[in-house]
C-alpha cells in the first residue's frame, strides 16, 4: 500500500485506510504508540509500562537472602 506524506497545519501526517485500520483492530478510542527506529516508523496498541508498576518494600525470605549473598562460582 502506497501513501504520500502530507501537511497538517505545523506537523506532518499519512491518511490511513479505514479498512487497514480496522484490520489492524485500531479504534478511534484506543491509545498507540509511535516507535522510530532504523528508518522505520511503527504504530502499536499501547500496553502497560514499567510506570504503571507498583513496587512494595518487602522484607527478604531467608532463601532470597542466601542467594544475594552467595559467592559467585
Amino acid at each position: 500500500m502506497s501513501l504520500k506524506l502530507r501537511a497538517i497545519g505545523n506537523s506532518m501526517g499519512f491518511s490511513l485506510p479505514k479498512a487497514a485500520l480496522s484490520e489492524a483492530g485500531f479504534d478511534q478510542d484506543g491509545e498507540y504508540e509511535l516507535l522510530v527506529s532504523e528508518g522505520a516508523i511503527s504504530i502499536v496498541r499501547k500496553g502497560p509500562s514499567s510506570s504503571t508498576w507498583k513496587f512494595t518494600d518487602a522484607p527478604l525470605t531467608d532463601e532470597h537472602r542466601e542467594w544475594i549473598e552467595r559467592e559467585l562460582e
